[in-house]
């Protein structure tokens, strides 16, 4: 592996059920098409960034899983 993972298993899950919720709210409507583009790029860094188990934002400030 290229990288350490950064996030435990809860807050991948999170993410990616977070995502996945969004994507329903955008395709059933809810949210309308003025927020489409928006929301849709944070929810693709939500799903990337949950199955990946790495986030740049995470690592930039340190947060490692509680560990030091």
């Amino acid at each position: 592996m290229l990288y350490l993972k950064n996030m435990s298993t809860p807050h991948r899950l999170a993410r990616v059920l977070l995502a996945l919720a969004g994507v329903v709210l955008l395709l059933a409507g809810v949210l309308g098409k003025t927020l489409l583009l928006p929301v849709g790029a944070v929810l693709l860094v939500l799903a990337l960034t949950g199955l990946l188990g790495w986030c740049p934002m995470c690592a930039l400030v340190d947060f490692s899983r509680g560990r030091r």
